[in-house]
């Protein structure tokens, strides 16, 4: 079973009798360029049993501390907040490598101030203008979801005293990551699936290097972590789009090149992805 609560999974299906694409409604577009799911195609389309009901979709927010993030709810303007509020829920496992910091909840409206760390308070990452933009673009689409698996200083490469990286593909924090999917999927108690994948990397893997061969491992862990999401969650999704984000760390571009070019090698080796370079972080690379 892909779901511990496979009975509201059953009602998922993937038949041609939705008019349009569930991810860009019909525009063939995402996020101003060719979306990824439909590929331009806006025929392509998912179907449920009950006709009904239009699946959800739930788009997963992955990485490290970028992810997280760190953003301060005061400024985020009320106007936003409502908007996002109405029409937006989240559901999140964060920081679960460090107890003291980890907090979770399931489905909720998303706010500004929903995550709580224990130790620094009210936090929230991409999530709030990710959400203002994919509403703009998916105007049709009554609701959107954000499940979200993040942890601050992790790894694909490097480990920590002398431990496995946290994000190792196969590892104990990706089991969680899959585990965390398949039951909030179906918690959320409506006909879903999974329309997309943002990955946003932290400051902790900037030490990669193509001379030791740790920038090809990199490169190497992320294809094979989307592959594994991909296939662990294959009855919830057509392809799963991936969106990866270059890091910028201050104003030294030149600690980021080697970990930006891994990167972007992956999304290389991947269909159905795109690649958010710097310097301006918003122009999608195909």
């Amino acid at each position: 079973s892909y779901c511990t609560q496979s009975s509201l999974l059953s009602e998922i299906r993937f038949m041609p009798e939705f008019p349009t694409c569930q991810v860009c409604n019909g525009s063939g577009l995402l996020l101003s360029e060719v979306c990824p799911l439909c590929d331009g195609d806006p025929s392509f389309s998912y179907d449920i049993q009950d006709k009904g009901c239009n699946p959800v979709p739930i788009f997963i927010l992955a990485g490290q501390s970028n992810c997280v993030g760190r953003g301060v709810p005061e400024d985020v303007s009320s106007d936003l907040a409502e908007r996002i509020a109405q029409r937006v829920r989240i559901c999140f496992d964060l920081e679960r490598h460090r107890p003291e910091e980890a907090h979770t909840a399931s489905w909720e409206s998303l706010t500004p101030g929903c995550q709580v760390n224990p130790q620094f308070g009210e936090h929230f990452g991409p999530e709030i203008s990710l959400a203002d933009t994919l509403l703009l673009s998916m105007a049709n689409t009554a609701e959107l979801c954000f499940a979200k698996f993040a942890m601050g200083s992790s790894s694909l490469v490097i480990g920590r005293d002398g431990g496995d990286p946290e994000w190792d593909p196969d590892g104990g924090h990706v089991n969680a990551l899959i585990k965390f999917l398949q039951e909030q999927c179906a918690l959320l108690g409506r006909p879903a699936y999974f329309a997309g994948m943002f990955w946003n990397q932290g400051n902790s893997d900037l030490k990669v290097k193509q001379s030791d061969g740790s920038a090809d491992k990199y490169t190497d862990r992320l294809v094979t972590l989307l592959t594994r999401v991909r296939s662990e969650l294959k009855h919830l999704h057509r392809g799963l789009p991936f969106v990866a984000c270059h890091v910028r760390k201050g104003s030294k571009p030149k600690t980021t090149q080697q970990i930006n070019a891994a990167i972007a090698k992956a999304w290389e080796q991947l269909d159905q992805a795109m690649c958010i370079p710097i310097p301006d972080g918003a122009t999608l690379a195909r």
